[in-house]
């Protein structure tokens, strides 16, 4: 039996504060140009009126027509359950079990209505966490001892703020330096089936999910070169 850890930090709430800072009439813009940019002469208005008729507009009830409502609502329904937690069917292949002890119903049910302040930094979360299952268990490090150096700090906001300036062969050599499932082999047989076929191939992505996210596409038919 395998207990995948996902997704406890996105219910705690990692993702609020670093999704779209815009108002809700743009979220089918912005999450056409965040989901969507391995698609290849996409029709962007046709796509936005895709996704805002699949934006479940309940949603915006729950913390009053936050932007973070309709960001949680379509990870959930579409990235989430369609390609995160569909990726644990591997288990299944070698004849093993899973369970996802924090994707619980009632517990994805609870953190959805905790006020977004709650959530940001997945404060509620983590404070759970530490005080109710991390210090009883003597498995607790405090600041000190996990403690980064500013000059750390302020090289990691450095490298985060200039990553999209970098060379792609800087980009796609990091990529591969601990890929210790030989996902770039595997990447490559794919995008040779895809360049075979009439597709370019892709540019500068940042996981090689999404290259298998886009021949995925391609065998189920869902567009065409």
């Amino acid at each position: 039996m395998f207990l995948p850890g996902h997704s406890g930090d996105f219910i705690g709430g990692s993702y609020v504060l670093k999704s779209a800072k815009t108002n809700t009439k743009n979220i089918p813009a912005y999450i056409a140009k965040k989901y969507f940019f391995f698609f290849e002469n996409k029709d962007n208005k046709s796509l936005e009126k895709s996704i805002s008729s699949n934006i479940d507009i309940k949603a915006s009830t729950h913390q009053n027509g936050d932007y973070n409502s309709f960001i949680e609502d379509w990870d959930i329904k579409e990235k989430l359950s369609k390609f995160i937690f569909h990726s644990s069917v591997v288990f299944n292949y070698f004849d093993y079990q899973h369970y996802f002890p924090l994707w619980d119903l009632e517990l994805l049910l609870f953190y959805r209505n905790v006020p977004y302040p709650l959530r940001a930094e997945k404060n509620l979360y983590d404070h759970t966490l530490i005080e109710f299952y991390f210090k009883p268990l003597d498995v607790y490090y405090d600041d000190d001892e996990l403690s980064k150096t500013k000059t750390y700090i302020i090289y990691q906001r450095l490298k985060d703020s200039l990553r999209h300036f970098f060379p792609w062969s800087y980009v796609k050599k990091r990529m591969t330096q601990n890929d210790w499932i030989n996902y770039s082999q595997f990447c490559y047989i794919l995008e040779n089936e895809l360049s075979q076929n009439g597709f370019n191939k892709l540019k500068r992505y940042k996981l090689f999910n999404a290259v298998i996210c886009k021949w995925y596409l391609y065998k189920k038919g869902f567009y065409n070169s």
